[in-house]
Parts: structure tokens; C-alpha cells; sequence
């Protein structure tokens, strides 16, 4: 999908989202023969197959949800590598042919034949159902990247590896779609190129640690280093100096073929005065930095420190403080998400794709999103993520709800548990082995980190990531989960763990108030909630107004933007799996009698037990004292036979048993019992 048409065509550039995949074969092969290259290939069925009027068909598949530009592309081209398609149908922007359309005959301009629906399918598919069919990605070696040809430097000499090192650190994260690309690429290479000049043993692998990070997966970026044949050193110093670099604090010296240093060699260079900008201009290039860095740079450390030095150095640092730059960029990243207003109207929405809900474990937990489960510690919460686990790997329902369309992998992340737990956990559920199970002992809010979870989902496409907690894996940020900026990383994480194609699943603790659940339970800045889809908080049953923390039952809350929420009683069903007991209410209720029994009498009870044993069915007085084994004299006169009927009558006030009455004599039941004619013993 793209904006609204600018006039005269689109641009790559101009691409947003992209919906579906294409392949175009022109080997002269017929058209049933590629029809059916699909199943030869492994490949889905394609939703739409379109004959050109030609010789060729093209093949789409389309996604149920739409792929950011640069996933898409890098999914394009494998898809065409692998079958061996025409290359040149790899853009956002290409034009495909329209059915009903006519073919015009290259050579003599006439038309020859018209495009028509080949076939028409009409299934949708996910990005990882096409990825987990393509051959994994050939990535050479380190020590064999390097087999570009340099263009070394004629005009200075080269700068030392230390330099080298501080201008990375200027160098932007890769956004894609922004039409970055050749400066993006020329910022790598010619960053080998400088290190290569500068006499370092491995320019690639040097080139890799400082800016590989700056694409959205390393492989990404090796692919890139590998396949350039040219590499200019000026190309880095250029970007570096485009985003804020200064060449001439070590400038070096243009080389000389005479010894002696020039006249002026020693004369400072002249600074050009900044302009001054007035307030409003100001604020608008401030509002610019920041859309700029919430999509190109995911560390926040640099982030941050990039816009305190946009705003010191446009004039605004007395206006602006920290808590409001976050926020800021948190609505930059919700723009950048496509979760702000945008019309739709009729035609727009005829146009497109209907939208549907994707779930990993149906009701409880969204594919593609952020799910956050939160809960006191020692309540059991990552017991319960362990058993969405298992669900999840294995394909089966939770809590009695629809089964998975089918399974899925699980990458999880044990920060804050021992591992003798986690084995523990795993064994229960015979996790343990399972080949689609992939396991870190820790994890921390940093590049690294990030870099190497994302590898992992590229190899295990559409897995669910399970992390615990956040608390815990946010040791190494400055801030705290009560700052704004523990959202602005949430959405940085999610965000990444979706652009790849997973799930996320973040344990939280949450407060200890009896009386919160949902997003008010949890613990920290309301940002955290915020960044969620669905927050599902797990609680001890309430037991006359305290935590029974003596109770196997826990109360399980869901509130969520995509399904329906729900509040139950949950427990445990064997080793590590939970079952649904009933709702919250049905509990309550449950609660309410078991306390108003232990009010009644021993007799009283007694005879509750008796209804209660004869449920659907009405008992005289006499009935009840004969299954009490008490003697029926004096036509129920007598002393004990009293009792019981002033027994049956507190009884009935208390609504615990229903009466009728039969001819001269009361007939009762349980509540739940049902009507049914007695004859009258006298």
C-alpha cells in the first residue's frame, strides 16, 4: 500500500506496506506446467494465479497481514531465488498485469490475447509460512567477505581505527522504505574500506561489530558486505559527517609531496556561524529529529542523547525535559506503527483485504503482538507461561477454547528463574526434549541481545517469545520500570519481535493490592500497559477480603484490544497444565453458600445433606426424619420431629431449599431440585 498518488507515478520510496508475494515465470514452459511449479517448489497454494495473455503467469500470494517494506523485500528476493523467476519482479512498487486487461504484442503493437484469472484459490498466508519453505540464507565466512575491490584514498591519509570507531557511532540505523538504501550500503562498505586503509587485521568483522546493528538482522548486513564489488572510504566519512560527525576535529592532512609543511597549515578553520532559528522553526525541526531517531535508532541510550543535544543545540533545552521527549517519541513510535487516525471510507475499505484476528492460542493470546502477563511473585505466573508454552508447541486449547490453527515454536527466556526451576518446569510437561522448543538462561535489554533473539526467530518463524521478566531484564537501563521510558523500550522490543515475525509474551510483576486486576494490577508507568495488546494478570482467590495464598485456585484476568476479555477461576490439571475451574462470578457465588453453610446448625446441615442427596426431588417432613433415622410418632409431633421442621423452615427463609405445598402437607427440595407429585403421608 502506498499514500495517495503524488501524480506522476511511485517510487519504491513511496511504498508503506506490502500485502502479497510474486513470482512471474518466462522459460517458455505452458501454463499448466506452471501452475504447477508451486507443489514441486514446496511452496503454499498461492491465492491467485493470473494469466498475462502471454506466455507467463503471475503467481501472488497474499498475506493476512501486510510486511513492512524492508522484510519484504529481503522475502522477495529468496522466493524468487528459489524459483528461479524472473529477478526483475522484486520492487514494492511494481505494476502488475490487471485481468481483463488487454496484451499488447511487443513487436507489432497489436493485441494478441487478454489477462484472465487463472485460478483463484483465495487462501491467505503468513510471512513465516512462505519463509519456513525457502532454503535457509548462505552467509560466507567471515575471513572470506573481504573479496571486494577497495578504492583506496588518493587525496588523504588514512585515519586511525579509534576514529574510525567514534564516526560508527554517528552512522543511523537502517529504516526501510525511507530510500536509504545506497547510503546505507556505502556506509558499510566504506566503513571496511577505512578500517582496510587504517591497517586493521579483519575490516569486514570490525565493519560487521560497529554497524551491523544497524540493519535490521546481521545477516542482513553480511549479505550486503558480501555482495558490493566496490568500496569507497569517502562514502563512511560522508554519512558520519551527514549525521553529525566533525571531520575537522582530527582532520587529517592532504597529502604532500614536499616535506615541508604549507604556509597556512597551522591556521585554525573557520567555523560557520549557526544560523538562529526562531521558536516555532525550532520546535518543528525538534518534532523532525525526533520522528528521524524513533525509527532509525532502536538503542535508547543514543537516542535519548541525540535529541537532548538536537534540542541544546536548537535553543529548546529550558522548554523540554526528559519525561516529555519520551513521550514524544512514544507517539512517534505509535505513528510509525500505523496506530493513529486514518479515514477509511467505503471505497478504501472495499479495496482492501478484510482484517481478521490472528490468534497463536485462540482467546488468549494474538499472533504478531504484545501479550503481558503479569501477577504477584510466587503466584505462579511463569508456570502459567510454561503451560502456553506446551499449548502452543504441541497445538492444544487453553481454558477450554478453540485448538490452535496448528503448532508453533517457542523461543524462551528464563532471566529471572533459576535454571534448576526452568528444567524442572520443562520436565514436568516434557518440554524438555521437544525439538521446537529453543531455551536462553538470560537476557538483557541491549543490542547484542536483541540481535541474537531476532537470529533466532528468523530460524524459527512465527515462534512465540516468552521473556521473564521485565524487571529482570532490564538491570542495564538507566531508568526504571516507573519512567516513561520503560514504554518507548517496550515498543522498541516488540516492535522488533514483530517486524521478524514473532510473538511476544513478557512476564511482569504486578502490585499487591488485593483489590486491582487487569492493567491496574500492573506494576510501573501506565506506558508498559500501553505498548501491550492484551494484559492477562493472575491473582490468589480472595478468601474474606485477604489473599488465600493456601488455595490451589487462581483468578486469571484478560483485557485486551483484539478478542474478548474474561475472568476465571483457574487450577492446577496434572504436571504444569491448568484447567478452567469457572468464572469469577460462579466462584463468588460458590463462596457465598460455602459461607452461609458453615453459619447452620448441625442438624440444619444435616438436612441440607439429605436434599442435597435427592436432588430433583421433593421430600415430605416425614421423608426427611426417616433419612435422618429419627422415629415418625405422634403423627410428627414429637420432639425431635419438630426440630426438623423448624429446621426445613430457617432453611427455606434462607433461600438454601424451595417448598410447595401437596394437598395438606409442604414438599421439599434443593434449589436446584425440580417439581415433581408426591403423594401425602399422613
Amino acid at each position: 500500500s502506498r499514500p495517495p498518488a503524488k501524480g506522476g507515478g511511485i517510487k519504491d520510496a513511496d511504498i508503506e506496506s506490502c500485502r502479497s508475494f510474486f513470482v512471474e515465470w518466462d522459460d517458455g514452459a505452458s501454463l499448466k506446467e506452471q501452475a504447477s511449479r508451486w507443489k514441486e517448489l514446496g511452496l503454499p497454494e498461492p491465492t491467485v494465479m493470473v494469466a498475462t495473455g502471454g506466455k507467463s503467469l503471475h503467481v501472488s500470494w497474499t498475506l493476512e497481514e501486510p510486511l513492512a517494506p524492508t522484510r519484504w523485500k529481503e522475502l522477495q528476493t529468496r522466493l524468487i531465488t528459489h524459483c528461479n523467476g524472473d529477478k526483475t519482479c522484486k520492487n514494492p512498487s511494481r505494476v502488475m498485469r490487471l485481468p481483463g486487461c488487454p496484451y499488447f504484442n511487443k513487436q507489432t503493437g497489436k493485441i494478441t490475447g487478454r489477462c484472465r484469472i487463472y485460478d483463484d484459490p483465495g487462501q491467505l498466508i503468513t510471512a513465516a509460512e512462505i519463509e519456513a519453505c525457502l532454503p535457509p540464507v548462505q552467509v560466507a565466512p567471515l575471513g572470506d567477505l573481504f573479496s571486494a575491490v577497495d578504492q583506496p584514498s588518493t587525496t588523504h591519509t588514512p585515519r586511525p581505527i579509534e576514529e574510525i570507531r567514534d564516526a560508527a557511532r554517528h552512522i543511523p540505523r537502517r529504516a526501510g522504505g525511507q530510500g536509504t538504501y545506497e547510503r546505507d550500503r556505502n556506509a558499510l562498505c566504506g566503513c571496511a574500506a577505512a578500517l582496510r586503509e587504517a591497517g586493521a587485521a579483519n575490516p569486514d568483522g570490525e565493519a560487521l561489530s560497529l554497524l551491523g546493528n544497524c540493519w535490521p538482522t546481521p545477516q542482513a548486513a553480511r549479505q550486503v558486505l558480501a555482495s558490493t564489488t566496490t568500496r569507497h572510504a569517502a562514502s563512511f566519512w560522508a554519512v558520519a559527517k551527514e549525521n553529525g560527525f566533525n571531520l575537522s576535529r582530527s582532520q587529517p592532512q592532504t597529502a604532500q609531496t614536499s616535506s615541508k609543511p604549507p604556509k597556512d597549515a597551522k591556521r585554525k578553520p573557520k567555523r560557520n556561524p549557526q544560523k538562529h532559528l526562531s521558536h516555532s522553526k525550532a520546535m518543528v525541526c525538534f518534532e523532525r529529529c525526533v520522528e528521524i531517531q524513533a525509527k532509525r535508532e532502536r538503542n535508547s541510550l543514543r537516542r535519548r542523547a541525540r535529541l537532548l543535544k538536537a534540542a541544546k543545540d536548537l535553543g529548546l533545552a529550558s522548554y523540554l525535559n526528559r519525561a516529555e521527549i519520551s513521550q514524544r517519541v512514544l507517539e512517534a513510535k505509535v505513528e510509525e506503527q500505523g496506530q493513529n487516525f486514518r479515514m477509511l471510507t467505503v471505497a478504501d475499505r472495499q479495496a482492501m483485504a478484510k482484517p481478521v484476528i490472528r490468534w497463536l492460542l485462540p482467546g488468549v493470546l494474538p499472533a504478531g503482538d504484545l501479550t503481558i502477563l503479569g501477577g504477584r511473585p510466587k503466584v505462579g505466573k511463569t508456570r502459567l507461561a510454561m503451560a502456553f508454552a506446551a499449548a502452543v508447541l504441541e497445538g492444544q486449547s487453553c481454558f477450554d477454547m478453540q485448538k490452535p490453527a496448528k503448532p508453533a515454536s517457542v523461543i524462551l527466556c528464563t532471566d529471572d528463574q533459576s535454571d534448576g526451576d526452568t528444567a524442572e518446569m520443562l520436565e514436568s510437561l516434557n518440554l524438555w526434549e521437544h525439538p521446537r522448543l529453543t531455551w536462553s538462561k538470560h537476557f538483557r535489554l541491549c543490542e547484542r541481545d536483541i540481535d541474537q533473539l531476532l537470529m533466532a526467530i528468523s530460524s524459527n518463524p512465527g515462534a512465540l517469545v516468552i521473556i521473564d521478566s521485565l524487571r529482570s531484564i532490564s538491570r542495564c537501563l538507566q531508568h526504571g520500570e516507573n519512567d516513561p521510558e520503560s514504554g518507548v523500550v517496550l515498543y522498541d522490543l516488540k516492535q522488533a519481535v514483530t517486524d521478524a515475525g514473532g510473538t511476544l509474551l513478557l512476564i511482569h510483576h504486578c502490585n499487591k493490592a488485593v483489590d486491582l486486576v487487569g492493567v491496574e494490577a500492573l506494576s510501573g508507568h501506565n506506558a508498559i500497559a500501553g505498548a501491550a495488546n492484551t494484559v492477562l494478570t493472575m491473582h490468589y482467590v480472595d478468601s474474606k477480603g485477604q489473599a488465600d495464598k493456601q488455595a490451589p485456585e487462581r483468578r486469571l484476568v484478560r483485557e485486551a484490544r483484539s478478542g474478548e476479555g474474561f475472568d476465571l477461576v483457574i487450577n492446577r490439571d496434572g504436571p504444569g497444565r491448568f484447567k478452567r475451574v469457572c468464572d469469577q462470578g460462579e466462584w463468588k457465588r460458590q463462596q457465598q453458600e460455602a459461607k452461609q453453610r458453615e453459619q447452620l446448625s448441625d442438624l440444619q446441615q444435616e438436612v441440607l445433606e439429605v436434599l442435597d442427596s435427592s436432588a430433583g426431588q421433593w421430600l415430605t417432613r416425614r421423608e426427611v426424619c426417616e433419612a435422618l433415622d429419627i422415629e415418625w410418632t405422634d403423627r410428627g409431633r414429637s420432639k425431635d420431629c419438630r426440630r426438623v421442621e423448624r429446621a426445613l423452615k430457617i432453611l427455606t427463609s434462607e433461600e438454601e431449599v424451595q417448598s410447595v405445598s401437596s394437598g395438606s402437607e409442604k414438599t421439599y427440595s434443593s434449589r436446584e431440585g425440580h417439581f415433581r407429585a408426591v403423594s401425602v403421608v399422613p
